[in-house]
């Protein structure tokens, strides 16, 4: 009996093993974004043969940066929406403590 991917054209054991439609694991999906993110795209090609011993061609780096920073967008803009200014509720003036407030340096 064989099971069947939930996702066309991925096989199961590609499932398995964190395989994606862009043959690569997340993990190294997560690698390559963050990478990304600090480097130009051909010097992060470079990093990926030099340490990690494998040819990652820059436009593979650049489709799957992308592809997750569409995807952080989006959940940023979530999040803005709820944490907006006027959404933010503080206590009234009456029920702040009357104790004396001060910062001091020492020495």
């Amino acid at each position: 009996m064989s099971a069947r991917s939930a996702v066309p054209g991925v096989f199961p054991q590609d499932e398995q093993w964190g395989m994606n439609e862009s043959v690569y694991s997340n993990e190294m999906g997560k690698q390559r974004v963050w990478l990304s993110g600090v480097l130009p795209y051909t010097q992060c090609e470079q990093v990926f043969a030099r340490i990690g011993e494998r040819f990652i061609p820059a436009s593979s780096i650049w489709r799957q940066s992308q592809r997750h920073g569409e995807r952080l967008q989006t959940y940023v803009e979530q999040q803005r929406a709820h944490v907006r200014v006027e959404r933010v509720k503080l206590p009234d003036a009456c029920h702040d403590h009357d104790q004396r407030k001060a910062v001091s340096m020492v020495g």
